[in-house]
């Protein structure tokens, strides 16, 4: 696609109305303009460097985090090399807050007829235009939606965040395709705290002129124990063969007071002609659990986990997740 030239935008109120057809004559059924061409009608100003990735926004929602209000809970299995827990409140909806950020467009999808949605990464900015990258920073998810004619596009709502997710201002935020008629977006995160490592699932849904806010489904797809723990790592070698030989002098003596874990989840949406497919989710990895009985030998795991969409969100219907105790 041919690069957006500047044109002249005219304000009005809480859309944008860019003169000109460039855009709305090269995006056909089957030809999405380019994310950074939609990015500047809804901020003039950007440009793809460094100090022009920062802007202005009024955020209609806040988080914690953000707000420098954050309250991190450190529980007693984190003085046993768990994972500290971060509290990862709902965002309090307030008062539209003026923030510094750094905006990043991820892509962009059509909503219908002559409608498109830009989605785009909201970092908080630091003082010297980085990303604020603390551990339990999330990146904010933003929204516009854009309608095209003749004239034109207009930019018709801003969803400024959709949602907040990851850590460390980082998240992989993809298309996803929930069916032939129906569009959403995939957010995966990760954490490690201490050696812990887990990795969670966000999914959301388009709607016909916006994206929901509320996600379909949150899942945890990956916790791994195996490096916070001296005796996990030769508990679990002989199941997960990459542990073997990682520690120099041998392993320490199994301790029966915990349970080891390396699980990894890989999922996937069936083919399905209008309703959202069902997400299966394949489990591997190993196991040794502990407790009163001893230290026991590692399993390994292969299952799966099926997810039907029912009534706006994914819910269970086949199988089950072997982390046992999820946490955010």
């Amino acid at each position: 696609m041919k690069a957006l030239k500047k044109q002249v935008a005219l304000a009005m109120g809480a859309t944008l109305l860019i003169a000109g057809p460039a855009l709305a004559q090269e995006a056909g059924e089957f030809e999405l303009p380019a994310a950074s061409d939609l990015l500047v009608l809804a901020f003039p100003k950007w440009l793809d460097e460094t100090a022009g990735r920062v802007q202005t926004v009024k955020l209609s929602s806040g988080h914690p985090e953000w707000s420098g209000a954050a309250a991190e809970v450190l529980p007693a299995s984190a003085r046993k090399g768990k994972p500290r827990l971060v509290k990862r409140a709902a965002p309090a909806k307030a008062m539209p807050r003026t923030q510094s950020v750094i905006v990043e467009p991820a892509f962009v999808s059509r909503l219908g007829e002559k409608r498109y949605v830009l989605i785009a990464r909201l970092s908080k900015a630091t003082a010297d235009g980085m990303p604020e990258s603390s551990h339990g920073m999330p990146v904010a998810l933003a929204a516009y939606t854009f309608e095209t004619s003749k004239n034109g596009w207009k930019l018709v709502q801003r969803q400024e965040p959709l949602a907040y997710v990851g850590y460390e201002s980082q998240a992989d935020i993809q298309p996803l395709q929930l069916s032939a008629q129906r569009m959403g977006l995939s957010a995966s995160y990760g954490s490690c705290w201490q050696g812990h490592c887990n990795e969670w699932l966000s999914l959301y849904e388009f709607g016909k002129d916006k994206v929901n806010p509320a996600p379909i489904l949150e899942l945890q797809l990956n916790d791994s124990n195996a490096y916070s723990l001296p005796d996990c790592l030769g508990r679990l070698q002989e199941v997960v063969r990459e542990f073997r030989g990682r520690i120099d002098g041998g392993y320490d003596e199994p301790d029966a007071s915990h349970d080891c874990v390396a699980l990894r989840g890989d999922w996937s949406v069936s083919t399905s002609a209008q309703q959202p497919g069902d997400i299966t989710v394949r489990y591997t990895g190993a196991v040794s659990e502990g407790g009163k009985h001893g230290v026991q030998t590692a399993a390994e795991v292969d299952q799966l986990l099926r997810l039907q969409y029912r009534n706006g969100k994914y819910l269970p219907v086949a199988g089950r997740s072997p982390i046992a105790k999820p946490w955010r």
